[in-house]
């Protein structure tokens, strides 16, 4: 019966030897548990440098001439340098249908051309201008649109 005793002990033992040289549950007298830190860490807040990878641009424009409309940026988080791209949301009065251009490089300002309408040339479109920005690390921002729609004149 005795011998019996000692073999149920035996896995017992192996399993404590194979943890505790694993870095098993075994921790010193007034540290936490390995379970409690590894749940602090998994809500512990994300560091600074998170919120810094994904850039976040804005824009503005006004009517600068008769002949366009001039936009500048505002871009938080990511990395700099950042790369620009500039396109326009165009509406065709002729057939009621709003476009995308596609985006073409360019700086932290833009111009797009729209000939101010006049008496006597009605406007033919509408133009909103879009941008976005891609920093150092190729992380791209949103797509920001000026909240104003422009009315052009062919």
């Amino acid at each position: 019966m005795q011998r019996l005793a000692r073999r149920a002990w035996v896995p017992v033992v192996v399993a404590g030897v194979v943890m505790t040289a694993c870095g098993g549950a075994e921790f010193e007298e007034g540290s936490e548990p390995l379970a409690e830190s590894a749940q602090s860490q998994a809500i512990a807040p994300p560091s600074p440098h998170a919120a810094l990878s994904t850039p976040v641009v804005s824009v503005s424009c006004a009517r600068n001439s008769v002949d366009g409309v001039s936009c500048t940026t505002s871009v938080t988080g990511g990395v700099p340098p950042y790369s620009y791209y500039w396109g326009v949301r165009l509406f065709l009065y002729w057939n009621n249908r709003t476009y995308d251009s596609s985006f073409n490089p360019g700086g932290a300002t833009g111009f797009s051309y729209c000939h101010d309408p006049d008496v006597g040339v009605p406007p033919s479109e509408d133009i909103k201008p879009k941008v976005y920005v891609i920093n150092a690390t190729g992380a791209r921002s949103n797509t920001a649109y000026d909240s104003h729609w422009f009315p052009c004149a062919l």
